[in-house]
């Protein structure tokens, strides 16, 4: 399709967020243009402006949020996934059940289960102790004082480079235009967005959304600064072999709360083949050297050659804490970042006439992704959020 006229909106961004918005946007009949960069080459990223998380084989799946908004976002995202999957030919999604454990007695998280399973008629099982835990899920170790449940499928692990790939093709078959390239602003001239590009390239449209992930926050493409902190994470990929991720096959995705002085929040993925061809189980924690960004270069040094290597050694020591008997054949660490909003939800809502934005994961973007492009394609299209969600609750906050 052409890049040139007016379209009904431009969507900044082709990340998990962007990408959905784009589809959802483009079959309800609206004329839609989406703008990010390909993936780049790992032999090229120094030539790079912006990078994305997405670049990867894992994420937790589940639908039992922390609270009733993101319940409610998982469990919409959850919905279109099978027609998604059938759509585009393209399997993302691995039901393989998902754990939550917490060596708080009083964590809320267990105290607003029931409410949530029954307004969504979604099951669980509850594991009373550190002893019901092993019992059922003997490759796992948890501190004494835990208790967990267990959400089965659909919940289990996404794959979010094949997401956005699923997106990005029924997107195009829709009709709608793709531009490989960098928005560095937005304009507003006789009623209409202009949208100029690195390279000085412009495009028209009557909307735009900005779902740029962190880089929403920098370029010139909102009127002020958001109340976010964009925060640095690193994970480490730890190498079995093909026998060993064979037995784990059916591993449900963990999420860890326990809270340590180094490290807090861990989230495990089974094993996986990566494009190597190795297999590969994934963990990542919130870690006490985490960096904090302010500038564009900060992030692009992170991205390119941030020393993720600096905390190799302790997050294998997690990994033997939660894992003490897996058989690990090497590891490496890997880098990507977070956006962790004021408020902690995601920022959804409308900056200026014409002007909308959605961006803030806050560690959780990726599974409900779909159901924040949901969400956000509403908001362009009607002026308002979704029936269900309270607009207060996702407001954008500036500095």
């Amino acid at each position: 399709m052409s890049t040139q006229g007016v379209f009904d909106c431009i969507v900044i961004g082709r990340g998990l967020m962007g990408a959905a918005a784009a589809r959802h946007l483009q079959q309800s009949g609206w004329t839609v243009l989406a703008i990010g960069p390909d993936e780049p080459q790992p032999d090229r990223l120094e030539e790079s402006t912006v990078f994305a998380s997405h670049y990867d084989q894992a994420r937790v799946l589940r639908q039992l949020g922390q609270d009733d908004d993101w319940t409610w976002l998982n469990t919409q995202a959850m919905k279109g996934f099978e027609t998604l999957q059938r759509q585009s030919g393209t399997q993302f999604c691995h039901p393989v059940g998902s754990l939550y454990v917490s060596p708080q007695q009083d964590d809320p998280y267990f105290s607003q289960l029931p409410s949530a399973s029954e307004q969504h008629q979604i099951p669980y099982t509850i594991y009373e102790d550190a002893d019901a835990l092993h019992k059922a899920f003997p490759s796992f170790h948890f501190v004494s004082s835990s208790k967990g449940m267990l959400e089965g499928a659909p919940a289990g692990h996404i794959h979010p480079r094949m997401l956005v790939k699923a997106q990005m093709k029924v997107f195009t078959e829709a009709g709608g235009s793709i531009v490989n390239n960098v928005a560095s602003s937005v304009r507003s001239i006789d009623k209409e967005k202009v949208v100029t590009c690195l390279d000085g390239s412009s495009y028209r449209a009557k909307n735009v959304l900005v779902a740029a992930g962190l880089f929403s926050h920098f370029m010139d493409l909102l009127p002020g600064t958001l109340d976010v902190v964009l925060e640095s994470e690193t994970i480490i990929l730890a190498e079995v072999t093909p026998q060993i991720a064979d037995e784990m096959k059916t591993l449900p995705s963990l999420l860890y709360e326990i809270d340590e002085p180094l490290f807090n929040g861990v989230y495990l993925i089974r094993p996986l083949q990566y494009p190597d061809g190795r297999y590969y189980l994934k963990m990542g924690c919130n870690l006490e050297g985490d960096q904090f960004f302010t500038s564009l270069d900060e992030i692009k040094r992170w991205f390119v050659k941030g020393d993720s290597e600096a905390q190799h050694h302790l997050l294998r020591e997690v990994l033997a804490l939660v894992m003490p008997t897996l058989p690990i054949v090497s590891s490496r660490t890997g880098r990507c970042a977070i956006v962790r909003t004021a408020h902690r939800k995601p920022f959804i809502g409308q900056v200026d006439d014409g002007l909308f934005l959605t961006m803030g994961g806050n560690g959780y973007g990726a599974m409900c992704s779909d159901g924040l492009g949901f969400v956000a394609s509403t908001l362009v299209q009607t002026g308002r959020l979704p029936e269900g969600l309270d607009e207060a609750a996702f407001k954008i906050q500036w500095v």
